[in-house]
């Protein structure tokens, strides 16, 4: 399990997530095929939906293995 940390979530725009989260998925594609995505902590209320919603399409956009 991963993910960005609450700190990067309410400081940075959803661009930023996207490619960070992207950039995960990315790296631990070679080493597992069970990898879950999640934020690195509880998330706080000054983290909006669009980022949370920004970390899920990215995932489903970038998360599938191939076989």
């Amino acid at each position: 399990m991963g993910g960005p940390d609450v700190g990067f979530l309410c400081l940075r725009g959803e661009a930023d997530i996207a490619e960070y989260v992207r950039a995960l998925i990315e790296k631990m594609k070679p080493v597992t095929r069970h990898f879950v995505m999640r934020e690195g902590n509880n998330l706080p209320p000054e983290v909006s939906l669009d980022k949370v919603l920004t970390m899920y399409e990215t995932v489903v956009k970038y998360g599938k293995y191939e076989s």
